[in-house]
């Protein structure tokens, strides 16, 4: 999950395996800061890359700092199941 400051700033994610049930520890403990993230003008060859760089299957999609949402290997697969059939 993104996690963002009170500003809507990106801070970094939180790895649902990373959490514990019943823990009653507050979110930033578990915050992986530093995370690379995919611009809004990002091609989808680069949120690929990204997110092979950070082994998940979504990437934080960030624009000057502030979170604007995901993209998602499903997303990718949609793109490119459009510009196959396009080709065809």
């Amino acid at each position: 999950m993104p996690v963002v400051d009170e500003n809507n700033k990106f801070q970094g994610v939180v790895y649902l395996s990373d959490l514990e049930p019943n823990d009653e520890k507050p979110v930033k403990n578990f915050v992986k800061f530093g995370i690379t993230y995919v611009h809004v003008d990002s091609s989808a060859e680069h949120a690929w890359e990204v997110m092979a760089q950070i082994k998940s299957t979504w990437a934080p999609v960030v624009e000057k700092g502030e979170f604007i949402g995901i993209v998602t290997m499903n997303d990718l697969i949609k793109i490119y199941k459009q510009i196959s059939s396009t080709k065809s």
